[in-house]
């Protein structure tokens, strides 16, 4: 069952992120990071964690959360 964005919590979304709280996405906690992608004021692609191996899992899971509660297949953000 697709989930509706405002039915995605930024915990869900979180739980997939690094947590290291970095800024090198332009925001300072990956929390803040998570709201962003939730309302769509932020891409993964700003993160560059999720594009290391060891993250790659959840760069994919969080590409197929973000599509599917958006209702597309791929969406701008990722």
């Amino acid at each position: 069952m697709l989930k509706e964005i405002s039915k995605i919590s930024p915990l869900e979304v979180h739980k997939h992120l690094p947590k290291t709280n970095c800024g090198k996405c332009n925001t300072a906690t990956c929390m803040g990071f998570a709201i962003k992608l939730l309302g769509k004021k932020a891409k993964l692609s700003q993160c560059p964690y999720l594009k290391q191996a060891k993250h790659i899992q959840d760069n994919i899971t969080l590409k197929k959360l973000l599509a599917s509660a958006m209702g597309t297949k791929e969406t701008k953000l990722v």
